[in-house]
């Protein structure tokens, strides 16, 4: 995680101009420690509008809105940084920590696939990188093989090797490609919001969801997505209620 450096800064991220990233965030840092978290969100976001996306700040993110009570864009941010590592000890152990006190208490909830689960952890970057080298590497032992045949015999258990090494890594990459893209999953942002029978509030409302809640987007029509909770259970929302991690 990028530590919070206490800086004397003299502007804040509403007035200082995104010429420098680095620079700028130490500014949003900075005023997160002196308790200005609305400012420093201000700051996050306008990183993030200019494409200067990372797991580290994400994590910052999510912390600034948790700290003004905000528990929909805080979770938000901690399942977009988790998306883009993995492997980030302190964003998981923070989204635990905003879902705490969540009003909805999904009865039913089935744990997702173990795949899935699996998936989640596995660094995109480290399995392309992977399955890229087994592959090529088999390439190169597959000429070898055709020039040095009198070895041919030698390097089939390495070929095969390689083979399987690329097979799994290819098909790590692609389900972590495709979890850690969000695959649907979304986050409830807005403080509550009716779920209707249909897309449009002319539909009955049959329950209502709450911000911090994870579920899956299926599908769209107009101003309304399709929903899907960890129980099954399904309905149409204003697509504003909910955002894509």
């Amino acid at each position: 995680m990028i530590t919070l450096l206490v800086l004397a800064a003299t502007v804040s991220p509403q007035t200082a101009a995104l010429t420098d990233p680095d620079a700028f965030l130490k500014i949003a840092n900075d005023a997160f420690l002196a308790g200005d978290a609305a400012g420093a969100v201000v700051g996050y976001k306008r990183l993030l509008d200019a494409d200067y996306d990372s797991a580290d700040l994400e994590f910052n993110l999510g912390n600034a809105e948790l700290n003004q009570g905000h528990r929909g864009l805080a979770v938000l941010a901690f399942e977009r940084a988790l998306r883009l590592d993995p492997s980030d000890a302190d964003a998981r152990a923070n989204l635990q920590r905003a879902k705490i006190g969540s009003v909805d208490k999904i009865v039913g909830a089935e744990s997702e696939p173990l795949w899935e689960r699996a998936a989640e952890r596995v660094p995109v970057d480290n399995a392309a990188a992977l399955a890229l080298g087994a592959w090529l590497a088999g390439f190169l032992l597959f000429f070898a093989r055709r020039i040095f045949s009198k070895h041919a015999g030698r390097m089939a258990l390495p070929m095969a090797l390689l083979l399987v090494v690329a097979c799994l890594s290819g098909l790590a990459l692609a389900a972590a490609a495709y979890v850690q893209d969000g695959a649907g999953r979304s986050v409830v942002i807005a403080q509550a919001a009716k779920v209707h029978e249909g897309p449009s509030e002319e539909f009955k409302s049959t329950f209502e969801i709450h911000e911090g809640l994870t579920l899956r987007v299926v599908d769209h029509e107009g101003a309304f997505v399709h929903v899907r909770l960890p129980n099954g259970l399904e309905g149409w929302v204003d697509a504003a209620a909910v955002a894509k991690i």
